[in-house]
């Protein structure tokens, strides 16, 4: 994964929901090459920060679903909330 983010390089005025679609569609490549996918039903994003509450646009795979937006996840027993308002 960090490999990939280091090809995805950061313009001025991109918005990092563009940048995060764009490293789900490379991440979707290098599994596809090794016959792999995304299972839609256990990946989602999750915003954190003071602005974790505001509307994001939607991330879509090349199957056209669309990860949902979450305010908590689990991940090996270790849960992620969106904190507001810090």
């Amino acid at each position: 994964m960090d490999d990939l983010a280091k090809l995805s390089q950061y313009k001025r005025g991109v918005y990092i929901v563009n940048e995060l679609q764009h490293l789900l569609t490379m991440c979707e490549a290098e599994l596809s090459s090794i016959d792999m996918k995304i299972n839609v039903s256990k990946s989602c994003c999750l915003r954190i920060g003071p602005r974790s509450n505001v509307p994001c646009a939607s991330i879509s795979c090349s199957s056209g679903d669309s990860l949902p937006w979450v305010e908590e996840l689990r991940y090996l027993d270790v849960v992620y909330e969106a904190i507001s308002g810090v």
